[in-house]
């Protein structure tokens, strides 16, 4: 299977992930603490406003952000971000198309941001984020810190070797001594 088509499904299944969640946004109960204002309404609150998003498709909808984080211009995976970007924009515009999810649009372009294939710039521009988003609807790149106990432990290049004879004759596999046998004649 081509990695063309790989990033494809993957991208799908994220997508579709993503739907659920937003989907599961949506409040259904009288109790404001369910989620919901009444009469099948959603709660505003972070990420989520009554007010329509920038270049709504339904301006009588509101507007739910959610952020990207994407390695667009550094790393292994800079060649996909931003066509994982442009794949989530089409998909969120289709079900916007459609009447959003729940009397709201899903905006997900306001907050893309480039984490440089970096952990510590993945989290301030997070942080710079977090306030006005719901959730993030993409996370791509950023390489895992490194365990303190890998740069903390002193390399050696010597290792005590085992004690006893050691065979390094290539026929034999076994690990008992080899004995040398006399010449035949």
């Amino acid at each position: 299977m081509s990695s063309t088509r790989t990033r494809r499904r993957v991208a799908a299944a994220g997508l579709a992930g993503l739907a659920v969640f937003a989907a599961g946004c949506r409040g259904g109960g009288e109790d404001p603490a369910d989620g919901g204002g009444g009469e099948g309404d959603i709660a505003t609150d972070v990420g989520v406003t009554s007010d329509a998003c920038p270049e709504a498709v339904n301006p009588d909808n509101g507007c739910i952000y959610l952020g990207t984080l994407s390695d667009l211009t550094v790393g292994p995976f800079a060649p996909a971000g931003p066509v994982i970007v442009a794949g989530q924009e089409a998909f969120w515009n289709r079900v916007n198309e459609d009447g959003g999810i729940g009397g709201y649009d899903i905006n997900v372009t306001e907050y893309v941001r480039d984490n440089q294939y970096n952990p510590q710039v993945a989290n301030q521009v997070y942080q710079e984020i977090k306030p006005d988003i719901l959730a993030l609807a993409q996370t791509l790149g950023s390489p895992p810190p490194r365990p303190s106990w890998r740069t903390s432990r002193p390399r050696t290049s010597s290792r005590p070797r085992p004690a006893g004879p050691r065979c390094t004759c290539s026929r034999t596999r076994s690990s008992s001594p080899v004995r040398p046998t006399a010449p035949r004649p």
